[in-house]
This record gives C-alpha cells, sequence and structure tokens, in this order.
C-alpha cells in the first residue's frame, strides 16, 4: 500500500477531512474510468504548468485514450459549486476525458506499462534532436513520472500499483537511452557502410567522385577516393585472409544480396586496443579515417511491422540466418547498447562482407508499438471529415438563404 501524503501546510486540524474526501473520490467501487478522470483533474489543478509542460502532458493522456478539452456544465457557477461535494466537482470543472471510443469498446484495456513504453519509443521520438535532446526528453520523462507518483501516493487505482510502478521504470530508462538512440540515428550508417554504399551500387551511389569541386566543399565531407580508402583499411582490419588478399579488387566486389530487415542489439564490441592502434597510425596520412568496432545483432519484429516485398533468397534467409555483425565507428558505437532496436537496408558484397545500406529507424530497448498510433490517426481523419461536412453544410444554407433573398428582392420589385 502506498504512503499517503498530506499537501504541504495543511492544518493539523484539517487533515482527516482531507483523508475522507480523498477516500470518497478513489473508493474501489467507483469505476476506474471515473477515478483516473478526478485524479487527472485534481492532478492538473494543484500544479502550474508551462506551455511545452502541457502540451507534453495532454500528448501522454491523448495517446493513452484521454481527450483534453473544455467541458460546458450547464451554466454552473461557483454558487452551484459551492453546493457540490468534492466528487461532483472534480466531475464538473475536469476537462480531461476518457473517450466515448474506449468507454464503448472491449478492445481496449488499462495497460500503463505498454503506454509508457509506446509513449517514449514512438510517439514523441519524432519531436527529439540532439543539439535539444537531453532537456526535452528530461522534461517528458519528469511529466510522466510524477503522474505516476501522484497516482501511487493518492491511492488512485490499487489494483495497478505494480503496473505504475512498472511504468515509472520506463520513464527512468527513457531518460538514459531515448538520447543516445538520437544520437545514433543521426550518426548511422557511418562512414564505413556510406563508403561500401558509395563505391557498391549502395542508396548513396554517385553522391561521392573523384573530383569535387570547390562549389561541394563543406556539402560533401568525402571523395569516393577516401570510401575506397575506408573500405580496404576495414578489410586489412577486419577482415579474413581471403578477404585480405582481395583488398586490391575493391573496386570488383559484387553486391550479391539485399533485404529490408529489423535488427535488435545483442552485442556491442568496440575495437580492440591493436586495432585502435593500426587505426591511429594510418590516421597520420588518411585523418578520415575513424576505428571501427562490431555491432552483434539478430532478427527481430514486432506486431504490424511494415511489410515488404523479399525475394527467394532473402526468404530463405529469414529462416536460416537468424544473426549478423556490422562494422561500425566506435564513436557510434559508444551510443549503442544491447536491446536497441534498428530499422533498414543490409546489403552483402561476394565477399562476405554485410553493411547497413540505409536505416528507418533506431529504436530504445523497450520499443513497443501500440495500436494506439492507428486510432489517433484515425481520429484525426474523422474529425477532419466532421469539421469538412459541418463547414459544407453551412456554405449550403448559407448559399440557400442568399438564393431566398434574392427571391424576395425580386418579388419586392
Amino acid at each position: 500500500m502506498p504512503k499517503f501524503v498530506y499537501p504541504k501546510g495543511m492544518p493539523t486540524g484539517d487533515k482527516a477531512a482531507y483523508f475522507e474526501e480523498e477516500q470518497s473520490l478513489y473508493d474501489s467501487n467507483i469505476s476506474f474510468e471515473t477515478r483516473i478522470e478526478t485524479a487527472i483533474q485534481r492532478y492538473r489543478a494543484r500544479r502550474k504548468f508551462h506551455q511545452h509542460t502541457a502540451q507534453v502532458f495532454n500528448k501522454f493522456m491523448n495517446y493513452g485514450g484521454i481527450e483534453s478539452g473544455p467541458k460546458m456544465f450547464g451554466g454552473s457557477d461557483n454558487k452551484d459549486l459551492a453546493e457540490k461535494d468534492a466528487a461532483e466537482i472534480a466531475a464538473l470543472t475536469a476537462i480531461h476525458f476518457v473517450c466515448e471510443d474506449v468507454l464503448s469498446s472491449d478492445r481496449w484495456e488499462v495497460d500503463f506499462v505498454g503506454v509508457a513504453k509506446g509513449f517514449f519509443s514512438c510517439h514523441i521520438m519524432t519531436e527529439l534532436e540532439s543539439s535539444t535532446g537531453h532537456a526535452d526528453i528530461s522534461r517528458a520523462t519528469n511529466i510522466v513520472r510524477n503522474f505516476y507518483n501522484y497516482l501511487l501516493h493518492h491511492n488512485v487505482c490499487p489494483e495497478f500499483t505494480d503496473q505504475i510502478h512498472a511504468a515509472r521504470k520506463i520513464c527512468d530508462l527513457a531518460d538514459v537511452e531515448l538520447f543516445n538512440v538520437i544520437v545514433v540515428s543521426e550518426r548511422l550508417p557511418g562512414s564505413f557502410n556510406t563508403a561500401v554504399s558509395a563505391t557498391h551500387g549502395g542508396t548513396v551511389a554517385g553522391v561521392y567522385s573523384d573530383d569535387q569541386g570547390w562549389e561541394d566543399v563543406g556539402k560533401i565531407d568525402r571523395t569516393l577516393q577516401h570510401c575506397r580508402d575506408t573500405v580496404k583499411f576495414a578489410l586489412s582490419a577486419y577482415g579474413s585472409q581471403e578477404q585480405y588478399e582481395r583488398v586490391a579488387d575493391v573496386e570488383k566486389f559484387e553486391t550479391v544480396y539485399k533485404e529490408q530487415i529489423s535488427l535488435e542489439v545483442t552485442k556491442v564490441e568496440m575495437a580492440d586496443e591493436a586495432t585502435r592502434a593500426l587505426y591511429a597510425t594510418a590516421r597520420e596520412k588518411k585523418p578520415f579515417l575513424a576505428a571501427l568496432g562490431k555491432l552483434h545483432c539478430r532478427r527481430w519484429t514486432y506486431p504490424l511491422a511494415p511489410t515488404f516485398s523479399h525475394s527467394e533468397e532473402a526468404i530463405k534467409r529469414q529462416q536460416t540466418e537468424h544473426s549478423m555483425v556490422l562494422w561500425i565507428e566506435d564513436d557510434i558505437l559508444q551510443y549503442c547498447s544491447v536491446g536497441m532496436k534498428i530499422e533498414g537496408e543490409v546489403r552483402e558484397l561476394d565477399i562476405g562482407i554485410k553493411w547497413l545500406d540505409s536505416v528507418r529507424a533506431i529504436s530504445p530497448s523497450f520499443f513497443e508499438w501500440l495500436p494506439n498510433e492507428l486510432y489517433r490517426k484515425q481520429k484525426a481523419l474523422k474529425n477532419e471529415e466532421e469539421a469538412q461536412q459541418t463547414n459544407d453544410q453551412v456554405n449550403l444554407e448559407g448559399s440557400d438563404g442568399s438564393s431566398e433573398m434574392t427571391g424576395s428582392q425580386i418579388e419586392d420589385a
């Protein structure tokens, strides 16, 4: 049972009355929907929300099936409210409500953990960038964490106490992982994978050339020769004996396989001391070279993941090739962690080297995709359609009124 906490500064004589009021608001005989609406309203009433804070809180509520907006309560004024008890006042003044679609459907369930995972791993990721990431992430996790604390302190829904504790731990994970996800998203595929792509018909083939003009300086950070040298040196550092012997023929390598794939990181292997020393020596003449480590991954998928057309070879590999190793720069690997998710396209050269040609998404270890995303988009489309229909009706009525007036004017004439 969570510890009950009285508001700071409350006179001792009022504590019993306050406790009774809280007990009446969150009595277990009251439906969860009513209790959570009351808790949200009272939580907001006791806190000053700045604009950004309110935006994040409302997005979190909306993602979890709670709508927000003004509620008209039949002209009740302060005198009317003074005659109401705490539960009635909370209901009349609430601006957050459980969506009608949620209340009328049996397809929804209470899942504090799932909503926390989905909100932090999917919903807000598109709004974050490394330049402001730490501040934005802390703001979001603090808002959600504080709300969970409120639910626990006020014993709002004791039947979900374990869930709320677990959801609060997701906030802690998000504090650590989301910034790393942002950085990795901005830096992958990395220099080596980009170099292979440029020299062997990948996504960036044709972007780099050997005769870079002055107009490209500052825009394009390498030449095609830089790319060749990057691939050659990587093979020298990590390639097998057979691969090393073919370094001179790097331009003759052929791409024999490609696949849109989802991966989960199982191990992060930074460059060892010998490899770092090898690269350090090489950088004296080729400063663009960056030490490579290894990212060990396994295949991974999730419900409603994007589907792609796969070749027979890809289908065969999906059944037999369950893991792979990608060569990634150390300055990217330092932000990677076990459990991180990578979605993108992997290709393979005829010498057995795989590379990450492009990246669709990077996600934290606690990634979870919920149907809430689809529901939110469908609801937005529905609202747009209803607004358009209302607008069309208003225009039609205005047009009819104009015609009648014209007819009346003609009769008067």
